[in-house]
């Protein structure tokens, strides 16, 4: 998200606005946000395919400003118990040291407690983190909704492979705008 990363997704400052107004859109309507962030330790299997970034303990890990909320709380990759207290918070952020949020062995359990039907994805890049997730979900059989105009990608190639496999997968693609109008909110609720 920050052109000074060691691995920036092109474009991806253009989506800030829209972060921002979704990000908002859940506070201010009570919506439970899930985040991902990567968290590597030196040597991790995704440097072979990528540049190292998001190192545990650097400032590369952090989230932006606008993509973080003050009642939050991070879950390591390591067992752990999903307590109420937890998923009372307005934000849970999962640590993943690969592509797949699926892949922090707590996330299955995270989604089930939550009790929803529907999700909404954005962030980047979709052509990697976004694809997965959204995948993931459809394999948990929910409803998932893609924010077009929030996610950017590493390329246009992987972009149009992603979409068209998403589309596939059942994927609703909506706009920023369109989750922001009163007919769709009662839906992510």
């Amino acid at each position: 998200m920050d052109p000074r990363g060691n691995l920036y997704v092109p474009h991806a400052v253009d989506i800030r606005d829209n972060l921002k107004k979704l990000f908002t859109f859940a506070k201010e309507h009570e919506i439970k946000i899930l985040s991902s962030i990567d968290a590597h330790t030196v040597g991790d299997e995704e440097f072979q395919h990528f540049p190292p970034h998001c190192v545990k303990e650097t400032e590369g890990v952090q989230k932006i400003d606008i993509t973080k909320c003050k009642d939050s709380v991070v879950i390591e990759n390591i067992k752990q118990p999903i307590t109420r207290s937890l998923l009372n918070r307005q934000q849970i952020i999962v640590e993943k040291q690969s592509l797949d949020i699926f892949d922090n062995v707590n996330t299955d359990n995270i989604v089930r407690s939550l009790n929803i039907e529907c999700c909404v994805v954005f962030g980047v890049a979709t052509d990697y983190c976004v694809k997965a997730a959204a995948l993931g979900l459809h394999k948990r059989k929910y409803t998932v909704y893609l924010v077009t105009d929030a996610v950017k990608p590493f390329t246009s190639v992987g972009e149009k492979v992603a979409l068209d496999t998403l589309r596939s997968a059942g994927t609703i693609f909506i706009s920023t705008d369109a989750v922001l109008e009163e007919d769709y909110q009662q839906r992510f609720k």
